[in-house]
């Protein structure tokens, strides 16, 4: 049984609106970015926020999860409120294989089975997304660098990865560009508890989506704590 609390500093979300004068709208595409907000740890560890331990050598693990957001991306526009999507349901499968002991291996692949959203093309001038879609594929190295040798001793632990630039591009499944991030992983096991800490960094391409500033999605710094008990 576990429980993971997480905090990640957050960039708004946007859209930019294109418009002609005097014109009908048209519908302009979709900029393409990466709407999921959930990290998922394949390895060991919470369910999303890894503890610094490895796999050992031949292990694997292998995760099938699906998770569901209700608007995640709404307008505040002439006091009502619409939203480009309504919910949307992901799937996602996972899977980490340790290598030696103190490397581990992990890859992961999203797919969105379905999205909804209202219809924004007349009012907004803005293309629907896609109702479904293959996500970027994303792949990660973690290095052990302390306590291979003893479950009961403190594990650190550097995790390297990278996103690919492919998937759907209408179904903000993909960023614009590569996206990469390296974090830090700490944990130790104290009696039927688990703390954990993980802090890192994620590069990606920066996406301006409106005239403020603020409007926009781009790196940003991660930091997650979590506890598992048992």
């Amino acid at each position: 049984m576990g429980l993971a609390v997480h905090r990640y500093g957050r960039a708004a979300l946007g859209l930019l609106l294109l418009a002609t004068p005097g014109r009908a709208q048209e519908a302009a595409p979709l900029t393409s970015f990466s709407l999921e907000r959930l990290e998922v740890n394949p390895g060991l560890g919470a369910l999303t926020l890894g503890n610094g331990e490895l796999l050992a050598p031949g292990s694997l693990r292998v995760s099938l999860l699906g998770h569901y957001q209700r608007e995640p991306r709404v307008f505040d526009g002439d006091g009502q409120d619409t939203s480009l999507l309504r919910y949307r349901t992901t799937g996602l499968l996972a899977l980490a294989v340790g290598v030696l002991p103190w490397l581990e291996l992990q890859g992961q692949l999203p797919v969105v089975v379905r999205q909804r959203g209202d219809d924004l093309t007349a009012s907004q001038g803005i293309a629907s997304p896609s109702r479904s879609g293959l996500g970027a594929p994303r792949f990660d190295v973690r290095l052990g660098l302390l306590g291979r040798l003893s479950p009961e001793a403190l594990h650190l632990a550097l995790d390297l990865g990278v996103q690919l630039p492919v998937g759907a591009s209408g179904a903000l499944v993909r960023d614009s560009g590569f996206s990469g991030w390296g974090r830090l992983l700490l944990g130790k096991q104290l009696g039927p508890v688990s703390p954990a800490l993980e802090a890192g960094v994620l590069l990606r391409p920066s996406v301006s989506l409106g005239a403020d500033a603020s409007d926009s999605v781009g790196s940003e710094l991660q930091v997650g704590a979590g506890l598992t008990v048992g």
